[in-house]
């Protein structure tokens, strides 16, 4: 796991789950460590 993640600073991609359907099949993966987020807020161009 690299520094960045470790101290919370992830750099989040947007992906689609296939299997779900509807907006439920979104979800946030850190393109560095993998970690992967179901909830996500939008704040300008960066999540928090």
């Amino acid at each position: 796991m690299r520094l960045r993640c470790r101290v919370g600073i992830h750099s989040w991609q947007l992906r689609n789950e296939p299997a779900v359907p509807g907006r439920a099949a979104r979800y946030a993966q850190c393109r560095r460590c993998g970690k992967e987020r179901r909830e996500y807020t939008p704040l300008g161009t960066r999540w928090v």
